[in-house]
């Protein structure tokens, strides 16, 4: 029996506003987006320390690998590296919930909980060297070290936390089909051309701020959306559903989960409690927010 030293939740996130502005030299997309945590859907992971100059993991989901394949691997390495820790080891065991490639920041969470994690034992870097080791594995990845709601700039790493009014509740619903998207086919198939004008990020920005739920539902944005739609169907299906019961559907970053925004939680707890099973049924993961 391993003895776990630290254990750490590692939230889901969904982008309320993601805007594409333009194509970077460096081949990354300009973008402005909206984070917002997801603390509903969350992987759990364990952390032990040794001085085997080992960086082992387990995973319960075989999907998934547990080699330099997996970004805590390489958050390990990196930060045991920058820290100047050789001779140190680390064992991470995750217990995986949050869908994997479905467009909320699995990966990237997991990645920033290992980061922290070895932060809190070893110590040892400053906040900004912390962040750029968060960047070198993702452009999400920073968020997760804040885990707040932010507007994203740049890659998304350029970060702002907002503080939405006190009491106010986003009552979502979430429906993750079950089947990998990766960023990289998101980002390739978006068409430039079709991209609206509006909304705009401050009206997003004010609602979240304002805890304004009907300006909200007018702000919601996701520019990476109209590939997915046309590739996959049952994302049109699931909006359909979602649009029935008053919900405002959007695609989940790069997809392919989708959630919806209800007027009130009781609008969303009518569709949760008549829908959960016939989801369960087709395999779709089906969660509040």
């Amino acid at each position: 029996m391993k003895n776990f030293v630290i254990t750490k939740k590692a939230y889901g996130k969904t982008n309320l506003f993601l805007r594409c502005l333009r194509k970077r030299e460096d081949s990354f997309t300009e973008i402005e987006t909206l984070f917002l945590p997801v603390p509903s859907v969350c992987d759990t992971l364990s952390f032990s320390f040794d001085d085997s100059g080992v960086i082992r993991m387990e995973c319960d989901n075989p999907s998934l690998p547990c080699d330099g394949g997996n970004l805590c691997v390489r958050a390990a390495e990196k930060f045991l590296e920058a820290a100047k820790l050789a001779g140190k080891g680390v064992t991470i065991h995750l217990e995986k919930h949050i869908p994997i490639a479905a467009g909320m920041g699995g990966g990237s969470s997991d990645a920033a909980c290992t980061l922290l994690a070895l932060q809190e034992f070893f110590g040892g870097l400053s906040e900004k060297a912390l962040a750029l080791l968060a960047l070198s594995l993702g452009s999400d990845v920073p968020f997760f070290l804040r885990n707040t709601p932010c507007i994203g700039t740049g890659r998304g790493e350029l970060l702002t936390p907002i503080l939405p009014r006190k009491g106010t509740v986003f009552p979502l619903l979430f429906a993750a089909p079950g089947f990998p998207v990766s960023a990289k086919w998101a980002y390739t198939h978006l068409d430039w051309a079709r991209l609206p004008e509006k909304p705009v990020l401050a009206e997003a920005v004010k609602a979240v701020e304002e805890g304004d739920i009907p300006l909200l539902k007018r702000s919601l944005r996701n520019d990476l959306q109209a590939a997915l739609l046309e590739k996959f169907p049952l994302l049109q299906i699931l909006f359909q559903k979602f649009r029935s019961y008053g919900g405002t559907p959007l695609v989940s970053g790069s997809g392919p989960t989708v959630f919806a925004l209800f007027e009130s939680e009781k609008a969303r707890d009518e569709m949760w409690e008549k829908e959960k099973d016939a989801f369960d049924k087709e395999h779709i993961v089906f969660f509040k927010g």
